[in-house]
């Protein structure tokens, strides 16, 4: 029967002490063991700020009549960020063999890939468009139509 356990590596050591413990109980022989990184899930915060910041800039962008007039949303905002590469990269396999980079879906983004995006949202629309987008935790007050 297959056992998980997670381990950590913090300073250049590895902490796994109940690992080493486990596979010290075991009769001699061969075993596999499988390490992977520890997905860390994105958190419900974030989820919900990430959707709060893009529904300022549709908001922004409708009452400024950015595009091609038709209205601003939130998933066109995010359709939006990711062709502006606001959002981290996957390799993705097209048919045919071709190997090519796409957006990765919010749903599958962890803790650090949406750090990292709704950074790149902030410092984007300010520059490219002059919408300052408040920090975690501002209060603001925003009108939704």
């Amino acid at each position: 029967m297959a056992q998980k356990f997670t381990i950590q590596k913090a300073q250049g050591k590895v902490k796994g002490a109940a690992l080493r413990a486990y596979l010290d109980t075991l009769p001699d022989g061969s075993y596999s063991v499988v390490v992977k990184k520890e997905r860390r899930n994105k958190s419900l915060p974030q989820n919900s700020y990430l959707h709060v910041l893009m529904g300022i800039v549709a908001q922004e962008f409708n009452k400024e009549c950015l595009g091609d007039g038709r209205q601003w949303t939130i998933e066109r905002v995010k359709d939006y960020c990711k062709r502006e590469g606001l959002y981290p990269m996957e390799d993705v396999l097209l048919p045919g063999g071709v190997i090519t980079q796409m957006p990765k879906a919010t749903r599958e983004l962890d803790k650090d890939e949406m750090g990292y995006t709704i950074d790149n949202l902030i410092r984007h629309f300010a520059e490219e468009f002059g919408i300052i987008l408040p920090q975690p935790h501002e209060q603001v007050k925003v009108m939704f139509h």
